[in-house]
């Protein structure tokens, strides 16, 4: 009997979290996705940085005077 009744404390705890974890799993979804999304936009905008700066310095060198 008494191992019955921890069992049933188990799941009854168990079931609890589980609640409370469903609860939560809106929030955390929502949270997880913005900042997946600001750091995919933060990597995007290194990668369009360094192609600018790349057709920059190539504009540069494209009108430096020739030197003998």
């Amino acid at each position: 009997m008494n191992n019955k009744k921890n069992v049933l404390t188990f799941q009854e705890r168990h079931t609890n979290l589980t609640i409370l974890l469903f609860s939560l799993a809106d929030e955390m979804m929502a949270d997880t996705t913005s900042r997946y999304v600001v750091e995919q936009a933060y990597k995007l905008n290194g990668i369009v940085e360094e192609v600018y700066l790349q057709d920059l310095f190539q504009r540069l060198l494209d009108n430096l005077p020739d030197t003998p």
